[in-house]
C-alpha cells in the first residue's frame, strides 16, 4: 500500500501543520454528519477558515487525561496481541483526496491499526456487546482505507486492565464509499464557504435621567427640591417612546 508515515509527534506544531493540509480521519464522522461533538457546519468553518474552537480547560483536561489513558492502555494491548503497536501520522491521496489519520498504534508488520478512547457508560455498555458505536467507525475505516491493514483494535479504558476492553473492527466497502465521496463533497463545500456576517447587539443609549429627591427634615421640613423633582420626573416620562414608536432592535433595548 503507497501511504506516507510522518516523523511528527502528535499534538505538536509540525502535526497541526500537517493536519491542515490533509483531510482527518478523527473529522471523518463530523464530516458524515454523526459525530456528537461537532456538527457538519462547524467543520465547513473550521477548514475554510482555519479557525478553530478555543479549547477550556475542563476540555483540556479531558485531552490530557485521554492521553495519559492512552499511554497506559498501550503495553496491555500490546501483551494481548503479542506485538507492538507504534504511534503513527500516515497519509495517501486517495482519488485526489489527501487523507490523513494519526493512529494511536501501527503494528510493525502493517497488519493492525489501533485506536484508544477514554472509557464512559455508553463505551462499556457497547463494547462489552462486542459493539463500536458508529460514530467511531469512519475514523476506524479511513485508518484501514490509507494503510490498508487488515483490521483495527478499538480499545476503551481508564488506563487499567480492569477497565480495558477491545474489539476488533473490520473494514466496510460501503462506508469506505461513504467517506471518499463524503470529503469530496465537503471539499466542495469549503470552497464554495461565505463567512457569516456577524451583527453587532445593539446597544443601548445613554438615557438622561431628572436628578434624585432631596429632602431634609428636622422636626418639620427644611429643605426640598420637591417642585423641581416633580418637573423633572414628568418631562423624563413624556419624553418615552409610546408602545406604537417602538420598531427597531434600537428602540427596543434603548
Amino acid at each position: 500500500m503507497n501511504y506516507t508515515t510522518h516523523d511528527i509527534v502528535q499534538g505538536s506544531d509540525g502535526w497541526a501543520v500537517h493536519r491542515s493540509v490533509h483531510l482527518n480521519g478523527s473529522d471523518a464522522a463530523a464530516m458524515l454528519g454523526i459525530s456528537k461533538f461537532k456538527s457538519r457546519a462547524e467543520l465547513v468553518r473550521e477548514y475554510a477558515t482555519g479557525v478553530q474552537a478555543e479549547i477550556d480547560p475542563a476540555t483540556q483536561k479531558r485531552f490530557d487525561d485521554g492521553h495519559a489513558y492512552e499511554a497506559a492502555a498501550r503495553p496491555l494491548v500490546e501483551g494481548d496481541i503479542a506485538d507492538e503497536l507504534f504511534p503513527s501520522t500516515v497519509s495517501r491521496t486517495v482519488e485526489g483526496l489527501p487523507l490523513s489519520s494519526s493512529l494511536d498504534g501501527f503494528t510493525v508488520g502493517g497488519r493492525r491499526t489501533w485506536e484508544h478512547k477514554t472509557l464512559n457508560s455508553a463505551l462499556e455498555a457497547a463494547l462489552r456487546q462486542q459493539e463500536i458505536p458508529a460514530e467511531y467507525h469512519p475514523q476506524l475505516e479511513q485508518g484501514l482505507l490509507i494503510t490498508g491493514a487488515e483490521s483495527a483494535l478499538f480499545s476503551a479504558s481508564r488506563g487499567t486492565p480492569e477497565t480495558l476492553l477491545t474489539v476488533e473492527y473490520r473494514s466496510n466497502p460501503e462506508l469506505r464509499e461513504k467517506i471518499i465521496a463524503g470529503w469530496k463533497q465537503l471539499q466542495a463545500d469549503v470552497a464554495a464557504y461565505i463567512p457569516e456576517t456577524v451583527t453587532a447587539a445593539p446597544v443601548a443609549a445613554a438615557v438622561e435621567g431628572f436628578g434624585a429627591l432631596m429632602l431634609r427634615v428636622e422636626g418639620r421640613v427644611l429643605a426640598t427640591n420637591l417642585d423641581a423633582f416633580k418637573a423633572g420626573a414628568e418631562a423624563f416620562i413624556a419624553r418615552l417612546p409610546k408602545p406604537a414608536d417602538l420598531q427597531t432592535d434600537q428602540d427596543f433595548v434603548d
